[in-house]
């Protein structure tokens, strides 16, 4: 049998009533003919139409490219078909190539009930998709918080650089100076001199150290708990040790510390890291006070709290700083030249310590820095101490 003569029979077998679904004969594009399935899905005025027209404009293009890319192997595609009147309906054409560019287009319909469960798949599908741009949306917003996060530590890091060259710079300096002077002396033989200038370098050295050592306990700090004491202290003592040591350095800038005293308040804690805490705290108010000004520094008890206040006259920390002023490298609106981590160790060591450290205001100007500790016994006494 020719080859014709076999895709005769196949078009007549196919375009016959024996056969239950929609049959289209194409060539070119063009509908030769149809059987009474596919003339009662797609209407009566099937033969002659491109066969693109048929179909709803998705899968016209669907068909499209199925006979623009026709083969010698069958290729299916589902195309949906909208009727007046009637749901659209989910039938999957298969295209057949035959000779002479022709081809027969066999539909296999689904019915109803597919068409539903495709529209559910589709359903489910969009919801996924919804879920899935929700979290790439999730995932953008974290992708910028982090760029911002690392905008901002590139941003402190170098603020810090920048403040601990100036805190370097400046004992580096007189340094330098004093020993040029030693020098001097050296040749000139002035005993005295060489005394003084020699207590001048060990003081910026000392700075220098004292600068080194804080940036060690900061990395510490940040690091890991470290491992406190928790012995028996008496806070009002340390504030009275504290106060002695900074007396010089307060002298030196004009300025008057007041220390206020109601009560021998015991807490359990680190003497040496609660040292660190009011001396910075001192050397914080004494930085920010103006000359002739004073500082109070006050410990009393509050119920089962030990309290410590340190005041001074300087400008203050705005509302927006006083949280801020507790970070690591932070510092104040407008200050410049501190590394910002004399704040940051007073908070880690009073948290590590379970107390709380907090800044306000200072009336009629000014800030008050304090900080509470649980007490290991209420010793009350009457003594009150000015200095």
């Amino acid at each position: 049998m020719r080859g014709d003569e076999a895709c005769d029979r196949l078009q007549a077998g196919l375009l016959s009533d024996a056969y239950d679904q929609p049959v289209l004969v194409i060539r070119d594009g063009i509908v030769q003919s149809a059987n009474r399935q596919a003339t009662q899905l797609l209407g009566a005025n099937v033969t002659g139409a491109p066969v693109t027209s048929l179909f709803d404009d998705r899968s016209a293009s669907k068909i499209e490219r199925l006979v623009s890319k026709q083969g010698l192997a069958p290729a299916s595609s589902e195309l949906q078909i909208q009727r007046s009147g009637m749901p659209p309906e989910l039938v999957r054409f298969t295209l057949i190539p035959l000779a002479s560019r022709s081809a027969v287009l066999v539909g296999a319909r689904r019915g109803a009930a597919y068409s539903e469960q495709v529209g559910l798949q589709l359903m489910s599908a969009n919801e996924e998709l919804a879920i899935l741009l929700r979290r790439l949306a999730q995932q953008a917003n974290a992708a910028d918080a982090a760029r911002q996060a690392l905008e901002k530590i590139d941003s402190v890091r170098e603020l810090f650089i920048a403040a601990l060259a100036h805190d370097l710079r400046s004992p580096l300096n007189a340094v330098l100076l004093s020993t040029r002077a030693v020098r001097e002396c050296a040749r000139t033989a002035r005993p005295v001199d060489i005394e003084q200038h020699a207590a001048v370098v060990e003081r910026n050295v000392r700075r220098m150290l004292d600068l080194v050592d804080s940036l060690l306990l900061a990395a510490r700090l940040d690091v890991a708990e470290p491992k406190l004491s928790t012995d028996s202290v008496r806070l009002d003592e340390l504030a009275r040790e504290a106060v002695e040591s900074m007396l010089p350095i307060a002298e030196n800038a004009g300025v008057r510390i007041n220390l206020h005293i109601d009560a021998a308040v015991s807490v359990r804690g680190d003497r040496v890291r609660l040292g660190e805490v009011l001396s910075n705290l001192l050397a914080n108010a004494i930085r920010h006070s103006p000359q002739q000004g004073w500082i109070d520094l006050e410990v009393s008890t509050r119920e089962s709290n030990a309290m410590c206040v340190i005041a001074d006259q300087g400008r203050g920390v705005p509302v927006p700083d006083r949280e801020r002023i507790f970070e690591r490298f932070s510092q104040g609106s407008g200050l410049r030249g501190t590394t910002g981590l004399g704040l940051y160790i007073c908070r880690r060591i009073v948290e590590l310590h379970g107390g709380r450290i907090w800044v306000e205001g200072n009336l009629p100007a000014g800030a008050r820095f304090v900080f509470t500790l649980q007490l290991a016994q209420d010793a009350r006494t009457d003594e009150t101490i000015d200095m």
